[in-house]
């Protein structure tokens, strides 16, 4: 049987990622932020330059375009950026009060690819010790014209990973506009909050969880619970849910996930799952994924007020609801069986250690 991990997500610091265009007001918006916190202290890693910057009292600036490693960390060209930055940071903070801080908010590049730094917030040993990725915040400048939004770089890859979106220039353009922009915005980005830059919150959005997670509905929230089978947006994104009744085969889904991952990766933007796993009563089971990295999962306490089934949520493009809903009624099966016939061969091994494995 497998022997999860505990959810430790509360013993962990927060960090918040902020996406944007260069001149969408990332900055302006976190030190709103940042003006709002008495009693609490905010670390800020930036990748922008030439810009204006943070009002935290604990800062780094990290030089250089942030790029996947092969191995699914973040480097900077130089160096790790992020995860130097992030260590040096705890290690502040260990030598006294002076560097104390309670979340780290990363604000990334304009039109820098999400995918590295999220993938960084979970699965990089170096960093998850420590930290975790609670929320990803895209900021979007209510004056860009209507068809810009879209097109530019990564633009259209943020809004299709973020937890929320920010607005801010809302003030300078009129309400129809403003209105059409928050449609599109929908039809890219989906079910998440929309809301005004000019009060900034950006907590508490993304992939911390707790025993409290389960119990106040949020976990719901998290795997989008708006979604539909048919969720296709804008520019071939698709946003839905999958529901698989009852208990089910951990080795089995656990296999199917990373033969889609091989596969599709690229399009695989974001991969959210809380699964009853067959043999694992006691509590849900949760895992997320970037691309081709994924989070090792954790269990929560208890199943609280949840259906005893399990919900992926997927955010994919050109990759619609249809493909993964037949590859799951055709493949799951199939690696559910290897996966007995392995435990089979490793029980015979165990009992003959000259069978082979």
């Amino acid at each position: 049987m497998n022997a999860f991990e505990p959810d430790d997500s509360p013993f962990r610091t927060p960090v918040v990622v902020v996406l944007g265009a260069l001149g969408s007001g990332k900055t302006t918006v976190i030190n709103r932020f940042l003006a709002t916190q008495a009693g609490r202290n905010w670390a800020v890693v930036t990748n922008e330059s030439g810009k204006a910057t943070s009002t935290a009292r604990l800062s780094a600036h990290v030089e250089g375009e942030l790029v996947p490693h092969a191995v699914g960390c973040l480097c900077c060209v130089a160096r790790s950026g992020l995860v130097d930055s992030l260590r040096r940071l705890h290690a502040a903070r260990a030598r006294g009060p002076d560097a104390a801080f309670d979340g780290v908010i990363v604000e990334t590049a304009g039109g820098a690819d999400p995918a590295p730094v999220m993938q960084t917030l979970l699965n990089n040993a170096l960093v998850t010790q420590y930290f975790r990725l609670d929320s990803v915040v895209a900021v979007v400048d209510v004056r860009v014209a209507h068809d810009d939004l879209p097109d530019a770089s990564h633009d259209l890859k943020q809004l299709a990973l973020a937890d929320r979106v920010l607005l801010t220039h809302a003030d300078l353009v009129g309400t129809s506009h403003r209105e059409y922009l928050e449609a599109r915005i929908r039809r890219i980005a989906g079910p998440v909050p929309v809301a005004d830059g000019a009060s900034a919150d950006f907590r508490g959005a993304g992939g911390g969880f707790s025993g409290e997670f389960s119990r106040s509905g949020r976990l719901d929230d998290w795997l989008g619970a708006a979604a539909t089978s048919s969720g296709e947006l804008e520019r071939d994104l698709h946003r839905f849910r999958v529901r698989i009744p009852g208990a089910t085969s951990w080795d089995g889904l656990h296999g199917w996930l990373n033969a889609g991952m091989r596969m599709h990766g690229e399009v695989m933007y974001r991969v959210r799952a809380c699964i009853a796993v067959a043999g694992f009563d006691r509590a849900p089971v949760v895992l997320q994924s970037v691309q081709h990295v994924m989070k090792p999962p954790v269990a929560l306490a208890n199943w609280g007020r949840l259906e005893r089934a399990t919900v992926l949520q997927f955010v994919t493009r050109e990759l619609p609801a249809s493909v993964v809903e037949e590859s799951l009624a055709r493949d799951l099966p199939m690696f559910e069986q290897m996966a007995l016939e392995r435990e089979a061969r490793q029980v015979r091994t165990r009992a003959d250690p000259s069978l082979p494995a």
